[in-house]
């Protein structure tokens, strides 16, 4: 499921059944490729944090995800305006008094953000090309 970093050079088979010798290579950071986050974890994110009030531990730990994407997550698909609070205030609120969490909006930004970065946009790199040979 996830790329963490770390190859897997060789594994040996023996009679009483498969024998897994780890040997290991730290990949550059650069290079570690994590899963970006779906419609569907996002579903799960809403429910498991607006009504079964699970920590973001919890939530990463279930979708085998890191407790930062999770944060992020979150703070990507709030709906909450606190912007009238001061950060002490805001900060005295409890944690899920805070974050009201949807996945559609989380996915609408998602999309956004997919479309800026030029991934399921083929479409639109070839239309761009039609327009380029138009104009020349």
């Amino acid at each position: 499921k996830h790329s963490l970093g770390v190859i897997l050079l060789s594994y040996s088979h023996n009679k009483l059944g498969v024998k897994i010798n780890y040997m290991t290579k730290k990949l550059p950071r650069d290079q570690i490729k994590y899963p970006r986050i779906n419609e569907n974890d996002r579903h799960l994110i809403e429910h498991m944090w607006n009504d079964e009030k699970y920590s973001q531990s919890d939530i990463a730990r279930k979708l085998n995800r890191s407790q930062s994407a999770i944060s992020r997550e979150l703070k990507q698909g709030n709906i909450f305006d606190f912007s009238n609070l001061s950060k002490r205030q805001l900060y005295n609120l409890e944690i899920h008094s805070r974050i009201k969490y949807s996945a559609l909006r989380g996915q609408f930004i998602a999309t956004q953000r997919s479309v800026r970065r030029g991934n399921g946009s083929k479409l639109l790199k070839h239309m761009y090309q039609i327009l380029k040979s138009r104009h020349q």
